[in-house]
C-alpha cells in the first residue's frame, strides 16, 4: 500500500511540476495536503510526510514560515514526533522537517510554532531532543558493529 501511495505521490509532484498554472496548482495541492496531514491520525499521516516532502521540494515559489500550510505541517509533525513511536517511523517526520527548514531557509517555522499551551518554541525543542536521541542511538548500534566514526 506505501509502495502505491509514493508512486502516486511522485507522479503528481511531476504533473504539478510542469505546465503554465505550476505555481496555483503547486500551491493548492500543498494547501490540502497540508491540512489533511494535520488532521489525519491514522498511517496515511506517514505517508503524507513522503508526500509534502517531494511537493515541497518542486515548488516554483516556497512558502515562508508564516504561510497556513507551514503551520499545518507543523502541527502534523509535532503529532507524529510527540507520540510513542519507532525511530524507522519518526524517520519521514524528520525528513520532512529537515525540507521545511531548507524551503524555509531556517527554523523560524518551528520556533513560531506554539504547542497545544500556546508555548512557542517548545516544538524546537522537541525536535532537537529526539534528533539528539535518534544521532546517540545511531552511533551506540554503530560502535556495537564495531564501526569507527570515519566509517559512518
Amino acid at each position: 500500500h506505501r509502495t502505491g501511495s509514493k508512486q502516486a505521490g511522485e507522479l503528481a509532484v511531476r504533473l504539478l511540476a510542469h505546465g503554465e498554472c505550476a505555481s496555483k496548482r503547486s500551491k493548492a495541492v500543498l494547501d490540502k495536503l497540508a491540512v489533511e496531514f494535520d488532521t489525519k491520525q491514522d498511517m496515511m499521516k506517514f505517508t503524507l510526510c513522503d508526500m509534502l516532502s517531494s511537493v515541497l521540494l518542486v515548488l516554483p515559489q516556497t512558502p515562508d514560515h508564516t504561510d497556513a500550510s507551514v503551520g499545518h505541517i507543523a502541527n502534523g509533525l509535532r503529532d507524529i514526533l510527540t507520540s510513542k513511536l519507532d525511530s524507522s517511523q519518526r524517520g519521514a517526520a524528520f525528513n520532512l522537517s529537515a525540507v521545511l527548514c531548507q524551503v524555509c531557509h531556517g527554523m523560524e517555522w518551528a520556533i513560531g510554532s506554539a504547542d497545544r499551551h500556546n508555548c512557542p518554541g517548545t516544538f524546537l525543542q522537541v525536535l532537537v531532543n529526539l534528533a539528539s536521541i535518534e544521532i546517540q542511538l545511531l552511533l551506540q548500534s554503530k560502535k556495537e558493529e564495531g564501526k569507527t566514526l570515519e566509517e559512518l
